[in-house]
Order: structure tokens, then C-alpha cells, then sequence
């Protein structure tokens, strides 16, 4: 307990009363007793809202690169190795593409694309990751060559997507794409990219 609480910086709240502790050390007392409990598979939705730049960045250095920025964790090595695999639910790209390997897009509930992060920006995209990738800075092309249509509701009928892009087509409204390999290490939901 004394080296997970060191390990997320909180040795010297090891007295301290949860009405006492921050909303950010409260969410690192949750993490060090996911470290305590040893997860084969650690489900992590959002694991750092609300937190600030740099406490995000120590934390996804821990838990998901399994790296510590503490000198003692560093050098015993232990907790990091203590976590199995890592899923990290989040909206925040950068972080995404920071501290995963893979990436896994849904939109309405459904797979869209399953990508490789070390491809990400060699690859031609679903239209609704191209958006997320633009909007996020991470785009392949330049801000000023994007014109993106007016983001409209899913489509209960078709691709869910169809309603807002800008590639969509008569079929796109027809049918519900399924994922297809389209590159390597790339699988994506979309009729238009599944034929180029």
C-alpha cells in the first residue's frame, strides 16, 4: 500500500481522510488501489478528466506506458509491472495516441475503424475519425484545405454517419457497412473506402 501510494505521489496523505483529500488526489487514491489489486485487464474510462496537464501525464506514464516518472517506483520497478493490459476509454486523441498501440473508433454505438497508431498518419481514414483527427490538431492535411459539411443526427437506417459526410453516397444510405481490412493493420465501416 505505502509503494502504491508513492508511486501516485500521496506517501504524505497516507493519514489524511477522504473529506480531506482533493478531487485529484481522490482519483489517484483510486488508482493506487487498482495497483494494490494487481488487474490482469484494467478498464480505464476517462482515467484523467478533470485533471491537470501534468498529473494527466505522470498518471498515463504509470498505469498504461508502465513507466514512472518517481525515482523509487523507478528503480524497485514493481507496481507498473503489477497491471496487466490496459483498455483506455477516452474522447481526448492526443492522450489516445500517446498511450496506446491500437485504437479502436466507435460512433452511435457501433465500430467505425480499428487502426495502428504507429500508421495512424499514413493511412486514409473513416470520415468521422478524419473529423476527430482534424478537430484534435492531428489531421494529415492542412486546417485551411478541410471543409467538412454541418454535422447532422445518426442515421437509425445506412451508415449511421451518412447524414454528415462528406463522401457519402446513394449506397451509404442504403446499406450498413460492415468493418473490412482495408490496409495493413486497418479495418474500417465505410462502402467509400472499402472500394478505393
Amino acid at each position: 500500500v505505502r509503494e502504491a501510494a508513492e508511486s501516485v505521489s500521496l506517501s504524505h496523505r497516507l493519514n489524511a481522510l477522504p473529506r480531506e483529500l482533493s478531487g485529484g488526489e481522490k482519483r489517484r487514491v483510486g488508482l493506487a488501489r487498482v495497483m494494490v489489486a494487481k488487474p490482469v485487464l484494467l478498464v480505464a474510462d476517462e482515467p484523467t478528466a478533470g485533471l491537470d496537464a501534468g498529473l494527466k501525464a505522470d498518471l498515463i506514464d504509470l498505469v498504461v506506458k508502465r513507466k514512472s516518472r518517481d525515482s523509487h517506483c523507478a528503480k524497485t520497478g514493481k507496481l507498473p509491472d503489477h497491471l496487466g493490459a490496459v483498455l483506455l476509454v477516452s474522447h481526448d486523441l492526443p492522450l489516445v495516441t500517446y498511450a496506446c498501440d491500437r485504437v479502436v473508433v466507435m460512433y452511435n454505438g457501433k465500430v467505425i475503424e480499428k487502426f495502428q497508431v504507429a500508421k495512424m498518419r499514413e493511412q486514409t481514414h473513416h470520415p468521422y475519425t478524419r473529423r476527430l483527427l482534424h478537430a484534435a490538431g492531428m489531421g494529415n492535411e492542412p486546417s485551411s484545405t478541410v471543409q467538412f459539411p454541418k454535422r447532422a443526427p445518426p442515421r437509425d437506417d445506412g451508415c449511421s454517419w451518412a447524414n454528415s459526410c462528406e463522401l457519402a453516397k446513394k449506397q451509404c444510405f442504403e446499406g450498413v457497412p460492415k468493418l473490412a481490412k482495408i490496409a495493413s493493420e486497418q479495418e474500417v465501416a465505410c462502402f467509400i473506402l472499402e472500394g478505393s
